[in-house]
């Protein structure tokens, strides 16, 4: 598929609006970053609008400006390392922490586990992600609670 039809497949799923964010209107992922598949790969729609509008941005992390997840506007987006899109975070009072968990609510974890809960459905419960519910089940973090 040439970059052309790419180009005019991507836009096609955009509402563009003159002094804000340009949405994108096709799949989004559950934090609400679009989704759409480029160069035989699934790829986030504003690191693609970077790279139809920019360049390639390669390993470096494209960052927004407007803070909207959904967003694709390429005036909205700027290059950042890893180090600049958590300070950027931080900055933007985004960054959670990891949650600290009560010997009651690991207790509880590995009981929804044995009663057939999905381990996704108990990390969005505790707001913890997926592997260390994984890892609490299988008891390797949180082994001396009983």
């Amino acid at each position: 598929m040439a970059l052309t039809k790419y180009t005019l497949n991507f836009w096609s799923k955009v509402q563009k609006h003159k002094n804000c964010c340009w949405i994108w209107t096709g799949a989004k992922d559950k934090y609400g970053y679009g989704r759409f598949k480029f160069k035989e790969k699934k790829w986030r729609t504003h690191r693609v609008a970077y790279y139809l509008t920019y360049k390639d941005p390669g390993s470096l992390c494209v960052l927004h400006k407007c803070d909207n997840p959904s967003c694709v506007r390429p005036d909205h987006l700027f290059l950042g390392t890893n180090k600049d899109n958590t300070q950027d975070c931080i900055k933007k009072g985004r960054f959670n922490r990891p949650t600290k968990l009560t010997p009651n609510q690991v207790r509880s974890i590995r009981e929804l586990s044995q009663r057939g809960h999905l381990q996704t459905e108990i990390a969005i419960k505790y707001k913890i992600s997926q592997s260390t519910v994984c890892d609490i089940i299988n008891r390797k973090r949180r082994k001396l609670v009983l």
